[in-house]
């Protein structure tokens, strides 16, 4: 398994906010319940398991925590209620590159800020101005795209209204609109095609910059 991966899956700012969401174990019945694992860990490992589609049982020995543990965390996570919580959080925390090769949280983002903004069939990258910051409450579209990698599938939630590059066309396409067997591009420029697609109506907090053209 990639070194990298688990800091791509939970990276610092996700496990700041998750960490006081998540309920202290309790002991069980038959004995135990110590925390022999550490908490980042079973949560990443919950998460690779929750975005890949892997089953609990094939959780890669990489991950250093067991299966049952793994499962057991995830139950107490759900009846806690964490994991509703959570995708509304991540997204507030999705993180935007300015032009000084920092990055912020989105919900951080302000008026005047110059984020990286590209068109993939050019081949440089440059900075435009936020000229506007969209937060929405209620209720929107949601869309889970299930996108084939060399790693397995990965699923990946987005709003409705969110562009993607779709490469065969080479137009900007709202995700609504997306279709199984559309190509996405990548950040690094590789292509990854569509394989599964489910939408649903959530309410959650949302940010949105609107840079200007």
């Amino acid at each position: 398994m990639d070194d990298r991966l688990p800091k791509r899956l939970v990276p610092d700012g996700l496990w700041e906010i998750a960490a006081p969401l998540l309920p202290v174990p309790k002991c069980r019945p038959q004995g135990g319940g110590m925390r022999l694992f550490d908490d980042r860990a079973v949560f990443t490992a919950i998460v690779y398991v929750l975005t890949s589609g892997c089953a609990w049982r094939h959780l890669p020995a990489e991950f250093a925590v067991t299966a049952p543990t793994t499962h057991r965390r995830f139950q107490t996570g759900t009846r806690a209620g964490v994991w509703r919580r959570l995708p509304l959080l991540h997204r507030q925390h999705t993180p935007v590159e300015m032009a000084d090769g920092t990055t912020k949280p989105i919900s951080k983002a302000e008026i005047g800020d110059k984020i990286l903004n590209a068109e993939p069939d050019e081949n440089q990258d440059d900075y435009r101005r936020v000229d506007g910051i969209i937060v929405t409450t209620a209720g929107r579209n949601f869309i889970v795209l299930t996108i084939k990698t060399f790693h397995g599938p990965v699923r990946l939630t987005t709003t409705g209204h969110h562009r993607f590059w779709e490469a065969g066309s080479h137009h900007w396409v709202e995700a609504l609109r997306l279709e199984v067997g559309d190509r996405l591009r990548s950040e690094s420029g590789q292509v990854r095609r569509i394989i599964g697609i489910r939408a649903y109506i959530s309410s959650a907090v949302t940010t949105s910059c609107t840079p200007i053209t």
